[in-house]
């Protein structure tokens, strides 16, 4: 407890205890004249006094505030607008006295942004109680409303002396920079000075000398008059204009404030508010306290690598990468209810402290050097079993709902989401099984119902994202999961994302197609739209592969954006809606209204800087430059191609456009450029079924014209096993390569295998009389011309 003296020096008189204003109020009985003010020192003679005549200490200690400005970390939280974003709104507690403390308690972490917020709240507080009244009214009311935490009468006494010492440090830079005594207090400073501790400890003197040296030699009084609407808005939104209770004891009734409504602060997730936290009735800053104070004791490891690696003991065992923390901490962009792109701050709760690569390494690495995880060459982590095993036992079970929400969360913002970031192939196996171990802990532990409604959009649509990573099983579970997630909400946003993986999963898995049925009145809402849009894409689909192109246009034709102007979101469903419609009109033989649609879709990518088409480039390229080698115009398709593979592709994308190129350059009658790549492609074992088709057909033709007959026969036989492995609705196709196979034949000699051949032909050709796909693969026109004529 501090004594009378520190006090009075401190001018804490909210601190004095009745005894001490008893003695205080007789000694100012008997001795008024100790209470007389002492006339100021006048300005202009301070200003003039030189360091030389200054104590070492002070200049030791002016010099160190000096240093706190500028600040780097505050400068960039400013410029992110971190302050505004970052209010602590506890919706049930209507008490102001009560939120200042919780947020001030929840920011007690050597953050920049986290002790500007704690700085700003003891501000406001200070702003709040007057000068020499008692505290024990708030006390009581933070003890009626907030458990299990301990001291409150200091820690209230040392957020208003904070409070204080920012007031005077604004009014200080008032009177230095207009060297007038009574100036306007300059509250701008509180956002820009670093190191807070320093300033709040330093004597008047040092304060003085060193803002009068800043003013001089920075610009820190401009930029403080800049940033004074700031803290001023802030400090009244923290007030806020709800009913808040009348100082006096035992009294919770309310009265008015000033300022403006809160908005919700992300300092911790928000996964952690409301139901995710019946698990444990800490508050949230005190469970990272609380589990700082739990485990490791003895071990000099730093808070920071300590609540890393308890993080680490709630993922799976298998290993994590440098790069999947530095997505979780990085801003996550997603889909705005306006179809439109939005960013939100990270909800990793280390997210800004370990906000960069090399911040992330050097953590792990320094739990590597403790030898409680362990790393490969390729910087890749794992928890040991034993340090896995210890964090678990020894950490309070109460604190352990709360990681495993943070665990969920690090692992589903790695997941990279298509169109809003860059294709990330080698972070998808990574997470993999870090999103399954998450999911099953929080779902077997504290259920589904515990995701709070303003996460569950975020983590069903990111598993909906996730449902993209390859393997059938996988892809199913995470919609499996989704639903589950789902059936404790409705939400038809959510509902069209899960419906139209659904439909996806029915078609690869082969089975009966899951109905999309859309209800008009829901589209209330662009996000909303655009899903239904893609629902209708996913059905059109189902009737392209069973060759009804027709009802597939009709199907697509029901969609169209919103009135002007039209969304980004809106506008990907277009580029989708374009690329399958330029697809089945060159299916159907309509090559110059396939250009055109297809023209529309490239457009796009063009006007969209910002949304990530990587996956889908390669088919939109290959299927306008296939479509320009029907018209041809082999040089704009040779020319398209090649631009594209000088670009970086992922291996899938490299391998369709090199196959386009090849059919390009065998049209041109450039067999050795198409043996070159060739020469490649034969090698790739990694194929698409459909890639290892055209491979088949553009091979079998390579040697065809060069009379390798045998290896013709090879590579034709090889291509209609291929076809098997598509819908039984493929037969122009299937029939020129049919007649390649009896012409091998005939070329050999062997009349009686082209004879039954061609029988088998002639039944083929007229089943497949009415279908609809007449030039399916592209070059296959050209090659049954080519064949058929009696030159050939």
């Amino acid at each position: 407890m501090s004594c009378l003296c520190d006090k009075l020096r401190r001018e804490d008189f909210a601190a004095l205890t009745n005894q001490e204003r008893e003695l205080l109020n007789r000694l100012f009985s008997k001795a008024p004249q100790l209470f007389s003010p002492i006339l100021p020192q006048s300005r202009k003679r301070r200003s003039e006094q030189s360091d030389n005549e200054i104590q070492p200490y002070h200049l030791q200690k002016v010099d160190e505030l000096e240093k706190t400005y500028p600040c780097p970390n505050t400068q960039q939280v400013l410029d992110g607008r971190g302050v505004e974003n970052r209010l602590l709104d506890l919706a049930s507690q209507t008490d102001v006295y009560v939120r200042i403390f919780l947020a001030v308690e929840q920011s007690d972490q050597v953050i920049a942004l986290n002790q500007l917020i704690k700085r700003l709240h003891c501000f406001a507080l200070a702003q709040l109680h007057p000068k020499g009244s008692p505290i024990e009214p708030i006390v009581e009311r933070i003890q009626h409303s907030v458990r299990n935490v301990q001291n409150i009468n200091q820690k209230v006494y040392n957020m208003l002396w904070v409070g204080r010492q920012w007031n005077k440090i604004a009014k200080t830079l008032g009177a230095v920079a207009s060297n007038v005594e009574s100036s306007n207090p300059v509250i701008g400073v509180l956002c820009l000075l670093g190191t807070g501790s320093t300033w709040e400890r330093a004597s008047d003197e040092a304060r003085e000398l060193a803002l009068r040296r800043l003013c001089k030699k920075t610009d820190l009084h401009r930029q403080a008059i800049k940033y004074d609407g700031l803290v001023d808005s802030t400090v009244k939104r923290i007030l806020d204009q709800r009913p808040s209770a009348q100082l006096g004891p035992g009294s919770h009734s309310a009265r008015p404030t000033i300022g403006l409504q809160l908005t919700r602060h992300v300092f911790l997730p928000p996964i952690l508010f409301g139901q995710a936290r019946q698990a444990s009735t800490l508050p949230n800053a005190e469970s990272l306290a609380a589990s700082d104070a739990a485990v490791l004791k003895a071990t000099p490891i730093g808070t920071e690598n300590k609540l890393l690696l308890i993080l680490l003991s709630f993922l799976s065992d298998s290993q994590v990468s440098v790069d999947m923390f530095f997505q979780a901490a990085m801003p996550r962009r997603g889909w705005a209810t306006d179809g439109g792109v939005e960013s939100s701050s990270s909800e990793w709760v280390l997210g800004h402290t370990l906000s960069t690569n090399a911040t992330i390494k050097a953590a792990f690495d320094r739990l590597v050097e403790l030898s409680l995880i362990s790393s490969t060459a390729d910087a890749r982590y794992s928890v040991n079993a034993n340090t896995r095993t210890m964090i678990l036992n020894t950490l309070p079970l109460e604190l352990h709902s709360f990681w495993r929400q943070q665990a969920l969360y690090v692992a589903c913002a790695a997941i990279p989401w298509k169109y809003l970031h860059s294709p990330n192939l080698q972070i998808r196996e990574t997470i993999k099984p870090h999103i399954i171990h998450t999911l099953n802990a929080v779902r077997d532990c504290d259920g589904y119902e515990s995701v709070p409604l303003d996460y569950m959009t975020g983590l069903v649509s990111a598993l909906a994202e996730a449902s993209r990573f390859s393997g059938l099983k996988w892809k199913r579970t995470m919609i499996t999961e989704a639903r589950k997630i789902l059936s404790h909400s409705s939400n038809d946003y959510l509902e069209l994302l899960i419906v139209q993986r659904e439909v996806l999963l029915d078609r690869l898995s082969k089975e009966p197609a899951t109905t999309v049925t859309l209800n008009q009145d829901l589209n209330n809402d662009r996000r909303t739209h655009a899903a239904s849009g893609s629902a209708i894409i996913q059905e059109a689909l189902n009737h392209f592969q069973n060759e009804e192109l027709s009802l597939a246009l009709s199907i697509m034709n029901k969609w169209s954006p919103m009135q002007d102007p039209v969304s980004t979101l809106e506008n990907i469903i277009i580029f989708r809606i374009n690329i399958l419609r330029g697809k089945i009109l060159r299916y159907q033989g309509k090559f110059e209204d396939a250009v055109q649609s297809l023209r529309l879709s490239q457009d796009l990518i063009k006007a969209h800087k910002e949304i990530y088409f990587d996956e889908d480039i390669g088919d939109l390229i290959s299927e306008l430059a296939d479509t320009l080698q029907e018209l041809g115009d082999f040089a704009h398709s040779e020319a398209l191609l090649r631009t594209q593979l000088s670009q970086d592709n992922t291996p899938a994308t490299k391998v369709i456009l090199q196959l386009s190129l090849m059919e390009c350059l065998f049209a041109q009658q450039n067999v050795a450029g198409a043996e070159v790549y060739y020469a490649d492609l034969k090698k790739c074992d990694t194929m698409t079924k459909m890639a290892r088709l055209r491979l088949c057909i553009i091979a079998a033709k390579l040697c065809h014209v060069q009379s390798n007959l045998t290896d013709a026969f090879a590579w034709w036989t090889e291509a209609l096993q291929a076809m098997n492995k598509f819908p039984p609705t493929s037969g122009n196709a299937t029939c020129i390569i049919y007649l390649s196979l009896c012409d091998v034949l005939k070329r050999q000699g062997q009349k009686d295998l082209e004879q039954s051949s061609r029988i088998e032909l002639a039944k083929l050709q007229s089943l497949s009389s009415h279908a609809e796909a007449k030039y399916w693969i592209a070059g296959l026109r050209r090659w049954h011309e080519y064949i058929s004529s009696p030159s050939s």
